[in-house]
């Protein structure tokens, strides 16, 4: 027999947020009675818990969408912005390097692949879209370490974290890993040499947003026969280059 892992009070509070978010001038709560068919003390009750949450206003005896809806509305909004805009800059450092770029951003303490344009080697040595990796041994993840939390903050970031040894070459002590953070800002990249993986090497960059902000990093992944550490300044600068173009884009100074 399968069992059914819903949770009904979950899933009439999503209900309710989308016949908020349907109508024009918002709900009352005897209107999403009739319109859902839920019981009246249910539409109360998860209205006052989403109300708490900001989830939704009430503007006399309508209620709205919320701060932090909106908030997350445009969060989203805003990464598929940055995915369109800078999936040609990828394509193009693809080519210019000829390894796998690599866009990455925030997700909690990690960093996710957002986006990924396969180089034109068959082999395939890049994480996947929506792959979360650690901030403290890829590339991608140093440089949104570097740009958004910085070298001073690291000790508060990773209270009760580990840092894990991937391999022989991961930084795992936070002193360490500031002074990298510390290369990172005075370079302008960072560089991932065979921490994540054995034999692999990446280079990236930070990408930011109108408000200066870094809201990504973009980078490339390569092996250690393709990208030996003589050329890793050389690539930077392409890398680099890309993510100034795409922050340009995004309307930073």
């Amino acid at each position: 027999m399968e069992r059914n892992y819903t949770i009904p009070s979950l899933k009439r509070g999503i209900r309710i947020v989308e016949a908020i978010l349907g109508s024009e001038n918002g709900l009352s709560a005897l209107e999403l009675e009739g319109k859902l068919r839920i019981p009246k003390t249910t539409i109360f009750r998860i209205l006052y818990t989403l109300q708490g949450e900001s989830w939704v206003e009430k503007n006399g005896e309508r209620y709205t969408a919320g701060r932090r809806l909106i908030q997350t509305g445009l969060k989203a909004l805003s990464g598929m912005e940055l995915r369109r805009i800078s999936a040609p800059f990828l394509s193009r450092l693809s080519e210019t390097t000829g390894e796998t770029a690599q866009l990455g951003i925030w997700a909690g303490k990690q960093a996710m692949v957002a986006e990924v344009c396969d180089g034109p080697k068959h082999i395939r040595i890049s994480c996947r879209a929506g792959t979360l990796v650690p901030c403290h041994c890829s590339s991608l993840g140093k440089a949104l370490l570097a740009g958004v939390v910085g070298a001073s903050n690291l000790e508060a970031f990773f209270k009760d974290m580990v840092l894990e040894r991937r391999t022989k070459n991961t930084i795992t002590d936070l002193d360490r890993l500031a002074v990298e953070l510390e290369k990172i800002n005075r370079l302008g990249y960072a560089v991932d040499d065979c921490e994540y993986y054995n034999d692999v090497r990446c280079v990236a960059a930070p990408v930011r947003n109108s408000f200066n902000s870094v809201v990504a990093a973009v980078g490339v992944t390569a092996t250690i026969l393709t990208l030996a550490e003589s050329m890793i300044p050389g690539v930077a600068d392409t890398v680099v280059r890309t993510a100034r173009y795409i922050s340009l884009a995004l309307g930073a100074s």
